[in-house]
């Protein structure tokens, strides 16, 4: 019982994240690289890569955008979400497992 919850966490973990990137996307006011970063994680989301990797991976090309005042306001709201609701997305967490 256990297992069949956990692969459901995981599932909708997925698919949250999924459907908040497709959504993003569509927002006119975001920029062309944004676009680019979100539609290559929604692949390898797609592709079933270790959630934690591409969260990691994802916030780690967004931070330097967001550190130069690059981001639009939607892929702020976005990116401080999603680091609040995975913080513990780093490189340690994927190279262990």
């Amino acid at each position: 019982m256990r297992l069949v919850s956990k692969m459901m966490k995981k599932r909708d973990k997925y698919t949250q994240l999924k459907e908040e990137i497709k959504t993003l996307s569509l927002q006119p006011s975001i920029t062309v690289v944004e676009k680019k970063l979100l539609h290559k994680y929604l692949l390898d989301l797609e592709k079933d890569v270790y959630f934690d990797k591409v969260v990691f991976q994802l916030k780690f090309e967004l931070s330097p955008l967001a550190l130069k005042g690059e981001l639009s306001k939607e892929v702020v709201a976005f990116y401080t979400e999603l680091s609040r609701r995975q913080p513990t997305a780093s490189i340690f967490n994927f190279m262990i497992r």
